[in-house]
């Protein structure tokens, strides 16, 4: 019979939970996109790696990509049978804003106006410009969530096209960016004392 284990001979247990994942090389191809899984499933991620051989790993229920160690994109991983695309809008806008001619014909253009508001403000946008022009300035726009984030642009858009008048880029940032108006500005609202004394009649 053995004899029994003593606690000091044990290991200490990690400080962390233990992450099950798969991991490979692969390159990303010229639409900024990486290949993964035998479904073949393909991932964005930016546009500046195009061409570059980056490290994935892939997991249960994400995806994830590391370039020099460092994270570069990740994903909810797609579950389907057939081959499909998970493209965020982060990765490929700065590519876009070169070159706007290609949006009409790109395959995956619908993420550009996922959110109802972004489809709206382009509308708006579309009235005011010819269509070369709506687009060009629509993605210059959308440029701006890479620095301030979606939701923060989504709000900006709505302030904007409540104010009226043409939508452009440079009001947008300026709204988004909390510098379109001067604080100094503001002035404290003037109110009707006399509104006061009335008040004060009803209790006597």
């Amino acid at each position: 019979m053995s004899p029994p284990v003593r606690s000091e001979q044990l290991r200490a247990l990690p400080e962390t939970a233990f992450e099950s994942y798969q991991t490979y090389i692969a390159k990303v191809s010229k639409y900024s996109t990486v290949t993964v899984g035998t479904e073949g499933h393909r991932y964005s991620v930016p546009s500046h790696y195009v061409g570059c051989r980056v490290e994935v790993r892939d997991y249960p229920s994400k995806v994830v990509f590391l370039f020099q160690g460092q994270i570069i994109a990740a994903h909810k991983r797609i579950f389907s049978a057939n081959s499909k695309v998970s493209i965020q809008l982060e990765h490929v806008i700065d590519e876009l804003c070169k070159k706007p001619g290609v949006v009409q014909e790109w395959k995956y253009k619908d993420i550009l106006f996922e959110h109802p508001v972004w489809n709206v403000f382009y509308q708006r946008m579309r009235a005011q410009r010819d269509e070369q022009s709506s687009i060009k300035e629509f993605l210059k726009c959308l440029a701006l969530t890479t620095e301030y984030g979606r939701q923060n642009v989504t709000v900006a858009m709505q302030l904007l096209e409540e104010q009226g008048g043409l939508l452009t880029r440079d009001k947008l940032q300026a709204i988004v960016a909390n510098d379109a108006f001067d604080p100094m500005d503001i002035r404290p609202a003037r109110r009707n004392l006399v509104e006061y004394d009335e008040l004060l009649r009803r209790k006597v």
